[in-house]
């Protein structure tokens, strides 16, 4: 039993130590990454091939693992991106076994410069390796790198081999430094910019080269202006002549450079020659928009070299001059460390903040009004239209203008409630006459026909008229008068000759009559009492 026990208990441990060397393999292979898998942020160059082949090298060794091979004819470089990720990248440079490099039927001399920047600082360098030279070993710190920069020049192939980054475990932000290559050339006269690494008289190798050629058996004068824009706080650099091209000639090589700022002499050196070691430069360029190197000189190519631009750290943008509704403002970024001025931006003038509609004139049935906006801010106008005329509102109720009378019609009105102008017109009808009591001016009911007038009491009008139905009263009457005569006469000579016309039978009668009838007459009011 105890047997088992200790076979289980060493199974477990070398389980447990299996898993451990399982979880570092793993984890160390996640910190690392490999150059071949590394993506390339830009590159160029005559030649350049990512995990090739097998090389063999002079020395008849073979490597064949993790290939960055370059051909350096046309100054190739490569660029990676680190963004400091990485605390250290190392590796191994290989000579190609090339037997020789022939450019137009000519042989060259096999010979490689090669540089590593970081950021534009020199890391790691190598000059004049022959492809008998043996593998060189690098290995390098690039804690807080941006940008890595593998430069080259020469004749001949080179392989990096074996190249590892090791990733680091907080990344650290990079510096900020531009080379002039990277700026704008606002204007150059005999001046080329080449990426490739650049070797003195001395065995130096430096990064890059600002070319300047005064090729001529004369003084000649060459330049380059770079728009810094306000960017940048300094400049360093080193100026130097093409050691490479100098030893072919037999002539003396004098050059005489100016750096201006903002057409501002700021660094002058003269005398520059074959066999001068790198003169360094150091300026600080704190709000200059333009610098200007100008080189004056014979027989010779000068080089700016090793060349890095800091930029400024901007902080927050403040504001110098506030825009107002028609000037434009100004605000700043100063550097955080430097307090210059890195940025001017100008500050757009405000437009106008329209208020409410404020009536300069109102408008009228007559005439249009106008009406205004001002600023809030500024008060001035800032809008300004006409208001249209008013329609005529007519009153509900009619004005009479000039009463009716009886002659003449009368006049009624309706006006506007706006501006009082009349709108609307109406006739009233004549009034009737206001006629007094007929009277009679001539004639009578003997006399016919009679004349009858009456008179307006109002206007004094009058009215007359010929009043005919009286015309037969006279003949009447004498006809009546006639028979009543007539009448008379025959009664009372009947009378006296005794004679009655109606019997005493025929009165008693008829009173009779009379006595029944106002009889009942009494009855018919008593029954309704």
């Amino acid at each position: 039993m105890k047997q088992k026990k200790v076979c289980k208990n060493i199974l477990m441990i070398l389980a447990m130590l299996v898993f451990l060397f399982s979880w570092c393999s793993v984890a160390h292979a996640e910190e690392n990454v490999l150059l071949k898998d590394m993506p390339i942020e830009e590159w160029e160059g005559e030649y350049v091939d990512i995990g090739g082949d097998e090389i063999e090298d002079s020395n008849g060794n073979h490597n064949s693992r993790n290939i960055l091979e370059m051909c350096t004819i046309s100054d190739t470089h490569v660029v990676y991106k680190l963004d400091g990720q990485y605390t250290r990248f190392s590796g191994k440079i290989v000579m190609d076994k090339t037997e020789s490099i022939v450019i137009n039927d000519t042989s060259l001399f096999f010979y490689i410069n090669i540089g590593i920047y970081g950021d534009g600082r020199e890391l790691y360098s190598k000059a004049l390796l022959t492809k008998e030279t043996e593998a060189q070993n690098f290995d390098i710190d690039v804690t807080g790198v941006g940008k890595l920069e593998i430069r080259s020049s020469g004749v001949g192939i080179f392989s990096l081999e074996e190249g590892i980054f090791t990733k680091a475990e907080q990344r650290i932000e990079p510096q900020t430094h531009v080379s002039l290559g990277d700026l704008k050339v606002v204007d150059s006269v005999n001046f080329a910019q080449r990426t490739s690494v650049q070797m003195d008289a001395f065995g130096g190798v430096h990064r890059g080269k600002q070319y300047f050629n005064n090729s001529m058996d004369t003084d000649t004068e060459s330049y380059a202006l770079y728009n810094l824009d306000l960017k940048y706080s300094s400049f360093s650099g080193k100026l130097m002549t093409d050691y490479i091209d100098n030893i072919t000639s037999d002539n003396d090589c004098n050059m005489n450079v100016q750096i201006y700022l903002d057409d501002q002499l700021a660094f002058e050196q003269n005398g520059i020659g074959w066999n001068t070691e790198p003169v360094e430069v150091n300026l600080n360029v704190t709000n200059t928009k333009i610098m200007k190197i100008r080189v004056v000189g014979k027989e010779g190519y000068l080089c700016v070299v090793d060349d890095s631009l800091k930029a400024h750290t901007p902080g927050d943008w403040e504001i110098v001059t506030e825009a107002t509704c028609e000037k434009a403002g100004k605000s700043v970024r100063r550097c955080t460390e430097c307090k210059a001025i890195c940025n001017t931006a100008e500050l757009k003038a405000l437009e106008h903040t329209p208020g409410d509609w404020e009536i300069e004139t109102e408008a009228t049935c007559n005439a249009e009004g106008e009406r205004k906006k001002n600023c809030t801010v500024c008060k001035k106008m800032c809008a300004e239209e006409m208001i249209p005329k008013l329609e005529h509102k007519e009153e509900d109720e009619w004005f009479e203008q000039e009463a009716p009378t009886c002659t003449s019609e009368g006049t009624r009105i309706k006006r506007c409630i706006y501006c009082g102008e009349t709108v609307k017109t109406e006739k009233i009808p004549q009034t009737k006459h206001e006629f007094g009591k007929w009277t009679t001016a001539e004639g009578s009911v003997w006399n016919a026909p009679i004349v009858k007038k009456r008179t307006c009491n109002v206007c004094d009008a009058e009215e007359v008229k010929n009043i005919y139905t009286w015309v037969w009263v006279k003949p009447a009457v004498l006809v009546l008068l006639f028979v009543s005569v007539l009448t008379g006469t025959t009664i009372i000579l009947i009378r006296r000759k005794g004679i009655q016309t109606i019997s005493k039978n025929q009165r008693k009668f008829w009173r009779k009559k009379k006595r029944e009838k106002r009889k009942q007459q009494d009855d018919i009011f008593h029954d309704q009492q």
